[in-house]
């Protein structure tokens, strides 16, 4: 058996379960139970010594109950803070300027941000712990809560509300102030309860029928003609008698594109070797994006010898949020090089796909000129955009001369063809049809979930699933608990906005065209514009109006991502 390992990257830019304590009274029989407060500090903790300033933490010496502690101590910090800051607008005498009311809210939230994603990074690539997962989940609760603590204050919500009218306000400060009292009003504050509107503003903001039934037709008719496929291969391969269930048509549809597109996909892993495809992928934005990746090893402590630590620059140079330097993790699990055979640590399609998201998300924080993590931060993106510019790059990336660019077998130094990437590119995109499926069945689920007056979630999902699937209705199918996270946590329209966010980005990099070289200016030029529109944004427009800005039209189109998903006829662009 091959082992395993975590490979880290490690970004910056230039340009828990919390012990309790319980009192118990006997004469009435009830328990009080309160949060333990650590008594970590900037002295006796590393991570909260660095979390205010702008170095990075000794992760040689970090333990990860060390930085859990310093997580926990700082939400509960900025919770309370957070009621005393609320507090304070009762007061005639407080000043109701943006200084005030929302910078400080920002400078006291990074220190916390940074500690929660120092700990989810840690948790994550060390040693698995078995008691590490509650303190995980609570330590996740107890952020989330801390974090949203802003938008369910009354008396901030108020002072917010009054600070909007300020005519003194810049257009950062503005979209800054709006996305507040939007979160607000999604958490019920100044809308009325009576008249759901908290639910039409929400549904207002991210629903969109023609999206929905276009797609629905189109990905439901090209998973049927799959199925009917499926069947005979595994009755052939497997004896496996129809029809098949839910579970099977991952598997088979792997088969499937195995066979017709003639295709081994460990096989094709041969050709992204880690070392070599990631060098291949940092010179590929240097030549398109004019963004520079420089390998900075030795200037900071690491939690491991494998971790890589890089700088990223553009001719801005460096970016800050808060007054910090923004920092990315990027974590990715593969086999280990093999001593014996020589054999690198190679990325399989799915770790090539996700290296490409990832690569979007990071390029995203990295480069803001953002001011504020709430606008330089995904979260900072409208919800129906927010996963964007991670499937904008894996579809500029996932293009056969992209591709073929990109690969190097580890043996023989050979590429890719580019007939041999479209033909991987093409196998892969057949391949996700089931997922995809599933996907628009649960953000249409998602959706429904949230409107009044209809029928118990357990019904939804039975007709949905009927609707979209060949074989009708598989209660074994459906773990609801799986989907309490769209419902909870204060990220309902996880399934939608992940699918609206690629339909925007198809449509966008539909613009370039199929047969643009990526040597040619017009690619070069193509990229380096959407580096200045999107990926350079100071926060100050909304993402509709960056879409017209750099698309020049009204609104995004269906048709691009139909293409890309091969769900209709393929057609050349001109």
């Amino acid at each position: 058996m091959a082992l395993s390992r975590i490979s880290s990257l490690y970004f910056r830019s230039r340009c828990g379960l919390v012990m309790q304590n319980a009192f118990s009274s006997s004469q009435d029989r009830y328990v009080i139970i309160l949060p333990e407060i650590p008594d970590a500090t900037a002295q006796t903790n590393s991570l909260m010594s660095v979390v205010h300033g702008n170095d990075l933490p000794p992760f040689d010496k970090l333990s990860t109950r060390e930085s859990a502690d310093a997580c926990a101590k700082l939400a509960l910090e900025f919770e309370a803070w957070m009621q005393e800051h609320g507090s304070s607008f009762n007061s005639e005498n407080h000043v109701c300027n943006f200084e005030n009311v929302i910078d400080k809210v920002e400078m006291h939230l990074a220190p916390m941000q940074f500690a929660w994603n120092t700990f989810r990074h840690l948790a994550g690539v060390r040693s698995f712990d078995p008691n590490l997962m509650a303190r995980f989940k609570g330590l996740q609760n107890l952020v989330t809560r801390a974090r949203i603590h802003r938008f369910n204050n009354h008396r901030f919500s108020t002072a917010v509300m009054d600070l909007s009218h300020d005519k003194n306000l810049n257009s950062v400060q503005l979209i800054l102030i709006k996305k507040y009292i939007r979160e607000m009003q999604l958490n019920g504050l100044g809308l009325s309860d009576k008249n759901h509107k908290w639910l039409e503003e929400y549904r207002r903001r991210i629903y969109d029928s023609v999206f929905k039934f276009r797609l629905k037709q189109a990905a439901v008719k090209r998973l049927s003609e799959q199925v009917e496929m499926m069947q005979p291969l595994a009755a052939r391969q497997d004896a496996l008698r129809s029809p098949l269930k839910p579970w099977d048509l991952d598997y088979y549809a792997r088969k499937l594109v195995e066979h017709d597109y003639n295709i081994d996909f460990w096989q094709a892993a041969e050709y992204f070797p880690y070392m070599q495809f990631l060098s291949n992928v940092f010179e590929l934005i240097k030549r398109l994006f004019d963004i520079t990746f420089t390998s900075v090893n030795g200037e900071a402590t690491v939690w491991d010898k494998e971790v890589q630590l890089f700088e990223v620059t553009d001719e801005k140079a460096r970016s800050t949020i808060v007054g910090h330097t923004p920092v990315v993790y990027l974590n990715l699990n593969l086999s280990s090089e093999c001593l014996k055979t020589g054999m690198p640590a190679l990325l399989h399609w799915d770790h090539v796909v996700q290296f490409f998201r990832e690569i979007g998300k990071s390029m995203q924080i990295l480069l803001s000129q953002a001011n504020y993590s709430e606008l330089a931060s995904g979260e900072g993106i409208e919800r129906d955009c927010i996963m964007m510019y991670s499937f904008f790059f894996e579809h500029l990336f996932m293009r056969p001369d992209c591709l073929a660019e990109l690969s190097k077998h580890y043996r023989t130094n050979e590429k890719l063809s580019k007939n041999e990437s479209a033909n991987f590119i093409h196998a892969i995109r057949e391949m996700q049809i089931p997922a995809l499926v599933q996907n628009i069945l649960l953000s249409e689920f998602d959706l429904l979930i949230h409107k009044s007056s209809i029928k118990f979630w357990f019904d939804i999902y039975r007709e949905l699933s009927r609707q979209y699937f060949p074989y009708g209705w598989e209660k074994g199918d459906y773990l609801p608990c799986n989907s309490s996270i769209v419902v909870d946590e204060q990220i309902a329209s996880s399934y939608y906005r992940q699918l609206l966010s690629e339909i925007i980005a198809c449509d966008l990099i539909n613009d370039i065209g199929e047969n643009t070289q990526i040597n040619s200016a017009e690619f070069v030029n193509f990229c380096k514009k959407f580096k200045n529109c999107y990926l350079l944004s100071d926060g100050s427009m909304k993402q509709l109006e960056m879409y017209r800005s750099f698309a020049k039209r009204e609104s995004p189109s269906v048709n691009a991502f139909l293409n890309f998903r091969r769900l209709v006829k393929q057609t050349v662009h001109n």
